[in-house]
């Protein structure tokens, strides 16, 4: 729960300061420029989330948990790929 507070409070910061720079720079305020600021404030904000993770499984001595924690849907996926793969085909 901690990390998804950080993680928010990391968007919401991040997003303040692209937008102050965006401004510095002289860049119009239109819908590309609300995306870009979206997508890198959300970039930042997932790399804060998983080094915070990263860096709370190490202290706990269980990176591989970390590994696997991480992976979500796309570990999901995976498994389930190499199940259908390794299952023998019926025709």
């Amino acid at each position: 729960m901690l990390i998804f507070i950080l993680s928010t409070l990391v968007f919401f910061v991040a997003g303040f300061f692209i937008n102050r720079y965006l401004d510095e720079q002289g860049l119009d305020r239109r819908m590309l420029r609300g995306l870009l600021v979206f997508m890198l404030a959300s970039l930042i904000s997932y790399g804060v989330s998983a080094a915070a993770g990263w860096i709370g499984h190490e202290a706990d001595g269980s990176a591989s948990t970390a590994v696997v924690a991480n992976n979500g849907a796309a570990g999901e996926a995976a498994a389930l790929l190499n199940a259908l793969r390794q299952s023998p085909r019926q025709h």
